[in-house]
């Protein structure tokens, strides 16, 4: 496979990988007496390391969030934002970045791990950014994966491919573990464009997903009729209430699965669905298999024995 590099007016560089390495690295540049590069507008997963020099990241979501950035610090953005860089002193301040889809890091089983912590990052309606300061407890562990992340680019090969992937999964473990990023909630340095009424809405759903719940009460909620929240709901999200609904409640009957020995019929019960044959089928649809097949497979990985 071969690899073009080509340089931008705004004095960024990247490799162009042919062929079906998913990931995509550049380099920016904002050189001395250059105030800033064009704005990026994210539509993938990016991980920003800075090479050198002085400078900072400014995020043009609201709430606009700017931080100052040194040598070797990290910044790891969600899809959905759109950011710059700015030179802060009279030299060059260089930042190398890799850029993959979400799809990359999902396993097929829709795994907790998939529902907990990556799928809840994968949402372009709700950018997120997490900073990592060099110096803080975990640098040392962290900069570890960014060296397997960063080497890839010297190598787009299978093997390559593998390794980076399986870094950035141990970045974000380490990143959960640490609560730096707590499941589908970023302690510090969270961005959405979420307007006061959804997340009420939200945190409603969130709240009483067990019981039962119906368009025309969530609308109440924000003074709403039911057809204006429908559709100002999916204009947000990017999905129907209902799809939410079910989003969480699939999310509370996957844990049930694999913590409880409740029966299939009663975690659908304690999930908020009413129906089993409704619940099963949104399982299947969503996870590829059905309740009972997900336990036992889940089951059958814990038992597996070390080797």
């Amino acid at each position: 496979m071969q690899q073009n590099e080509k340089t931008k007016t705004f004095s960024e560089t990247y490799l162009e990988i042919s062929g079906v390495f998913p990931f995509r690295y550049m380099t920016y540049s904002v050189q001395k007496g250059t105030m800033n590069t064009q704005l990026v507008h994210q539509k993938e997963f990016c991980l920003i390391r800075v090479t050198e020099g002085y400078g900072k990241i400014h995020m043009m979501e609201p709430p606009q969030w700017e931080q100052e950035l040194k040598k070797d610090d990290l910044v790891f953005l969600t899809p959905g934002c759109s950011w710059y860089l700015i030179c802060m002193e009279n030299s060059e301040f260089r930042c190398e970045t890799v850029q993959f889809s979400g799809k990359v890091l999902l396993s097929d089983l829709r795994d907790c791990a998939d529902i907990q912590c990556i799928l809840p990052l994968n949402d372009p309606m709700n950018p997120e950014y997490i900073y990592f300061p060099k110096n803080n407890g975990m640098s040392a562990r962290i900069m570890e994966c960014t060296e397997d992340i960063f080497s890839g680019q010297l190598d787009n090969s299978a093997f390559s491919a593998l390794l980076v992937r399986a870094a950035l999964q141990k970045m974000i473990a380490m990143a959960c573990a640490q609560r730096i990023i707590q499941g589908s909630t970023v302690a510090e340095g969270s961005i959405t464009k979420l307007s006061e009424p959804i997340r009420t809405v939200k945190a409603y759903i969130e709240e009483h997903y067990a019981e039962s719940l119906r368009i025309q009460d969530l609308a109440a909620l924000c003074y709403f009729s039911e057809t204006y929240l429908m559709n100002y709901f999916h204009a947000q999200t990017g999905m129907t209430v209902m799809e939410y609904v079910n989003q969480v409640r699939l999310r509370e009957a996957c844990k049930l699965l694999l913590n409880s020995g409740k029966s299939v019929a009663d975690i659908a019960y304690s999930s908020g669905f009413r129906n089993l044959s409704n619940f099963n089928r949104c399982f299947r649809k969503v996870m590829g298999i059905t309740p009972s097949a997900y336990r036992r497979g889940q089951n059958a990985q814990r038992k597996k024995p070390d080797l």
